[in-house]
């Protein structure tokens, strides 16, 4: 299961609301009892508040029950860093709550914070995952030498899976600047199955590249469903990749004044 752009500590759409829905559509136990690894593509939070937010318990305790959850049901969890002023580091939260539910480190949930770019061999499933987070460097070209030079050093001509932060030059106008988007050919031919992706808010699909949108409506003009994407992988790399819509999602709703008389 792989979500992103969750945005807790939004100013508009309350933590609390957002966490309710994760709880019911995402991190409850049916749920997690059919899902092998757990991927947040970035943006897990919309920006800092001071110590004393209520939203800061909200989120600690919601990190703790998921953790407790995914310990059950044995989830591996990766949580990738999103955009720079959103996500400013804090999902370091995720292992730190992590240590401390679980002293000794064999009882601990497998789960890494990644804010590199990088490629993890997750032995338990046999496969190469490449994380690309958000602005890793100011123009995508440097990023994808980036990519090929790792695939280099691991000796390998592919890796299995990506989960990245950006966007694809097809999720956005040619009005937008070539270099920060990264160039979808080039990535589908370096990834053997799927592409996770977050960072523009609304889902979209093309190729084996699965971008989730945003988990909950955030501002007006998101009037598409929002949710997060399940992917069932079988070994011969035959996949079933569906949406999983977030029906508790906010209603912003937009009323056109066609006149000066409201």
């Amino acid at each position: 299961a792989s979500v992103s752009d969750i945005h807790l500590l939004h100013r508009n759409n309350k933590t609390p609301f957002i966490v309710s829905n994760l709880d019911k559509y995402l991190t409850n136990d049916e749920m997690l009892s059919k899902v092998d690894l757990l991927l947040f593509a970035g943006d897990v939070f919309d920006g800092p508040v001071a110590f004393s937010s209520e939203d800061i318990g909200v989120i600690n305790i919601w990190i703790a029950k998921m953790l407790h959850k995914c310990k059950r049901h044995n989830v591996c969890v990766r949580v990738l860093e999103g955009t720079p002023s959103h996500d400013m580091n804090q999902s370091k939260i995720f292992t730190n709550i992590n240590e401390i539910l679980f002293k000794k480190e064999s009882d601990r949930v497998d789960l890494k914070y990644v804010k590199t770019l990088s490629i993890e061999y997750i032995e338990r499933f046999g496969i190469n995952v490449l994380y690309v987070p958000d602005e890793w460097n100011h123009d995508t070209h440097d990023t994808l030498l980036e990519v090929k030079d790792l695939l280099k050093k691991n000796s390998l001509s592919q890796v299995d899976f990506a989960v990245m932060h950006g966007q694809f030059e097809y999720q956005l106008a040619d009005v937008v600047k070539a270099h920060v988007k990264h160039d979808s050919k080039q990535y589908l031919d370096i990834v053997k199955h799927l592409i996770f992706i977050g960072h523009i808010h609304k889902h979209s699909v093309c190729d084996r590249i699965y971008s989730h949108g945003s988990f909950d409506r955030l501002a007006h003009n998101e009037e598409e469903a929002k949710g997060y994407v399940y992917a069932v992988i079988n070994k011969d790399g035959n996949y079933n990749c569906q949406f999983i819509e977030n029906k508790g999602s906010r209603i912003y709703k937009s009323v056109k004044c066609v006149s000066d008389d409201l």
